[in-house]
């Protein structure tokens, strides 16, 4: 038997039901789920929404309605809503094992070097066919439990069972694996010798994981129901879960393309995953395909002139995706103004602005690499923190005095500069950009109405029981609580007040980053203001920066993170209720799994964290984070920044992400014809503001990726886009997965090498190496003979 669906034709809406006299339709009640399903969470009877007949939502609707949602959309979520059972035995059980499995290998293989990264796109594969499976061998007798109907296999196996486990999944990868907390107590534990309890594992990854999910559901009616937050991020998972489960519907030709669009997916699975065998492993040279420092490899002006790892790449060629998608995602998703707006900044930053400074050599650049994450000493070495560190991992005055003032690369400081710019710009930004939404939102969250008409999707959704907000705020107060006691319980130094704060500067940007976000798909981390304002409060104190910069850090990512996998649900038409168990219920299993997958490689692996680590197990991410919380915890912003430093003058961001926004709002405001308000200045902070590591090889590669498909694709061949582009964006992300999946488990983690010119010229070269255009004789030094 066929599902129902509640669709809208794209032309005409078409009632349903017999026609009454006064032109009302007769219906029947939706019967919105089979018996496998009914049992939506926590149904309440009094839901009015609930009661909606689904031939009224449907006649509702006109064609305004209709084409309320935006083109992306359109091309990515049909307007309809099939009556298929989600709330299923066969979601739970491979949502759960398919959390657990992503989850468990995601952590082991962080730990080995280099790490292993999968996507969620591996899931969401793996288990169609497992899906299919139980589909074909569950049986389809129907039991009654406690009054409700209960059945191991309700028909087909759907999109929207399908959608559980890509919710759970994406809740896994949406921050660094969510695991940073993992990383940060093995480098306390392996490189800094600090004992780490069972206890402190199991708090300090659950509190910063779960901490920003109660937020995130207090501002649904700010950035889901609204038709301007898009989200481009969850379009390509829409795409492929409706592309997978509903492939023999028509196939209509685009710009004279007649290939369906499962056919196309499938072949570039296959092919995007073989070609991966090539940057990846056999020819490593062209992911950043430097060609010109291979002709000169020891001349350093050519090397950081052209150089794609530490030079300013004037000529940037890849061929490798993950090099275009490393830092930005997929370029596929962005829409041309945001592309146009980055790929100016990147112009401007990275070959205007950075090489004025670093051949003029304001902050004594031209001793290190144009482009470097590390810190240096005065004679152009990287930084060595232990030699101003006491026992305790307090900073000995005395000892720096004496060694060395921090200095860093050109790009490096300016990567400061965009990040405090970025902050201030957002919140100035969405104030005067965007304060209609915002007053929308909050008309809508305490249940009045505003002037803004619901999308199709959202009416759509309409029909099923909402999430009551107290079941938010009780996971809040509920994990708040936990964090609380793991800070004094396991003595970890940061006061209750500095968790206050934490949670109060993800609340104030969770909405301008989550607007930037919905808008188009570009992130504003946090990491450089939690890192300054945790250095200034509490100087000199480790464990201090490092606790509240992780709780400020990946509390704002994972809150993105769980309101755009709410996002993928109102396309995807989920109960949200449901949608509320399955993130519940991700969180959990990975936790669970990460803590004991964690505890158990430290206690098996042979030497693990160690340079005599069996299998590669050296830990490099755990082993960077250490590093990274002495710089901060030490040395940190107060005295980087202190009064009479060369890089004080970065705080001058601040004013200047407060106060350009406000000018060219006044500009547009006064010639509206100049088309000013495409600028978008906290898009172009933040995207330029991850360089370094991040080089010119990454964002203008991304940027004339973007524009070609999204502007001159779009404008010429808009069939063509509407049907194929988001489905290719998702095939190449996938075909990235499964190919660097193949190749580290089939070559690299077995030991495969293979050694020629193609796979080792990158690092022989002065670019590689970072050497820098001057040096210093041995025992000589430069920049202040004092420093504070």
């Amino acid at each position: 038997m066929e599902p129902k669906k509640e669709s809208i034709d794209v032309n005409v809406c078409q009632p349903s039901g017999e026609s009454l006299s006064d032109g009302r339709l007769q219906s029947s009640e939706p019967q919105i789920y089979t018996k496998a399903s009914q049992l939506e969470i926590g149904e309440d009877e009094d839901n009015s929404y609930a009661k909606i007949p689904n031939s009224f939502i449907m006649c509702e609707m006109d064609d305004t309605d209709l084409s309320s949602a935006p083109p992306e959309v359109r091309a990515s979520v049909p307007t309809e809503d099939e009556d298929v059972p989600v709330n299923t035995f066969r979601a739970w059980f491979l949502g759960v094992v398919g959390t657990m499995v992503l989850t468990a290998l995601n952590q082991f293989f962080q730990l080995h070097s280099p790490p292993l990264f999968l996507s969620a796109y591996l899931a969401i594969l793996v288990t169609f066919p497992c899906g299919k499976l139980l589909e074909a061998v569950l049986p389809m007798r129907t039991w009654r439990v406690l009054g409700w109907d209960f059945t191991l296999n309700p028909g087909p196996f759907n999109q929207k069972e399908h959608c559980i486990v890509a919710i759970m999944a994406s809740l896994v990868t949406a921050f660094d694996n969510g695991s940073l907390a993992t990383d940060v107590y093995v480098a306390f534990e392996k490189f800094l010798h600090i004992p780490i309890s069972l206890g402190y594992r199991l708090m300090f990854l659950l509190t910063s994981q779960a901490l920003s999910f109660g937020i995130a559901g207090l501002f649904h009616k700010f950035l889901i129901e609204p038709a301007a937050c898009v989200w481009p991020g969850v379009l390509p998972t829409c795409s492929l879960l409706y592309t997978i489960h509903l492939r023999n519907k028509r196939n209509e030709k685009a710009n004279g393309w007649k290939i369906s669009r499962m056919k196309l997916f499938a072949v570039i699975i296959l092919c995007g995953s073989l070609y991966q065998f090539l940057p990846g492993f056999l020819f490593t040279g062209l992911t950043t395909f430097a060609w010109i420092t291979w002709i000169v490899p020891q001349n350093v002006t050519v090397n950081q002139v052209f150089g794609a790892v530490s030079g300013m790449d004037l000529l940037p060629l890849t061929l490798d995706w993950n090099q275009i998608t490393g830092y930005l995602g997929s370029p596929l998703l962005v829409p041309t103004w945001a592309l146009t707006n980055v790929f100016c900044g990147s112009v401007l930053f990275l070959w205007i602005v950075s090489p004025a400074l670093h051949w003029s050599n304001v902050w004594e650049g031209l001793y290190f690499p144009f482009s470097s994450s590390q810190s240096f000493d005065n004679t152009g070495k990287p930084y060595n923190t232990s030699r101003v560190m006491n026992p305790d991992y307090s900073l000995n005055q005395t000892a720096y005095h004496e060694y060395s003032p921090v200095f860093l690369s050109t790009t490096s400081v300016l990567s400061y500069g965009l990040g405090f710019a970025a902050v201030a710009s957002i919140i100035v930004h969405t104030a005067l950009y965007h304060r209609r939404e915002l007053w929308n939102g909050l008309l809508a969250s305490i249940g009045r109405s505003n002037a803004e008409k619901p999308d199709i999707h959202a009416r759509l959704m309409k029909k099923y029981n909402q999430v009551p907000m107290w079941w938010y705020g009780g996971s809040f107060l509920a994990i708040f609580g936990i964090s609380i006691a793991f800070l004094y319980v396991y003595d970890t130094g940061l006061p209750w007040y500095g968790l206050v704060l934490a949670i109060a500067l993800n609340i104030v940007l969770l909405l301008p980053t989550g607007l930037m976000m919905a808008y188009c798909n570009i992130k504003l981390s946090t990491a450089v203001i939690s890192a300054l304002i945790a250095g200034y409060i509490w100087p000199g104190k480790m464990m201090n920066n490092v606790v509240f910069k992780i709780f400020t850090l990946v509390s704002s990512a994972q809150g993105l993170g769980y309101i755009q996998c709410m996002k993928l649900a109102h396309y995807m038409k989920i109960p949200p209720r449901v949608t509320f168990a399955a993130q519940c219920t991700g969180i959990i299993v990975s936790w669970l799994t990460q803590t004991a997958v964690n505890v158990w490689a430290m206690g098996n692996i042979e030497n693990i964290c160690t340079p005599d680590a069996s299998n590669n197990f050296y830990c490099p991410l755990a082993a960077g984070y250490a590093t990274n919380a002495l710089f901060w915890g030490l040395i940190g912003p107060k005295r980087l920044f202190s009064p009479g430093s060369m890089y004080r003058p970065m705080l001058w961001f601040f004013l200047i992400g407060t106060v350009t926004p406000i000018i060219l709002y006044l500009l547009d405001r006064r010639f509206p014809r100049a088309m000013l308000r495409k600028i978008h200045l906290p898009a172009i902070f933040a995207s330029t503001a991850s360089i370094p590591p991040a080089t010119a090889a990454n964002y203008m590669a991304w940027g004339i990726v973007g524009l070609f498909f999204n502007g001159h694709l779009k404008r010429r061949y808009q069939h063509w886009w509407m049907k194929y582009n988001y489905i290719l964006s998702a095939g190449l992300d996938a075909a990235l997965a499964v190919g660097n999946f193949l190749i580290f488990f089939c070559l690299a983690y077995p030991g495969v090498r293979v050694k020629w010119f193609g796979n080792e010229i990158t690092t022989r070269t002065a670019d590689g190496m970072g050497v820098p255009l001057r040096t210093v004789e041995p025992g000589q030094t430069f920049g202040p003979s004092t420093w504070t």
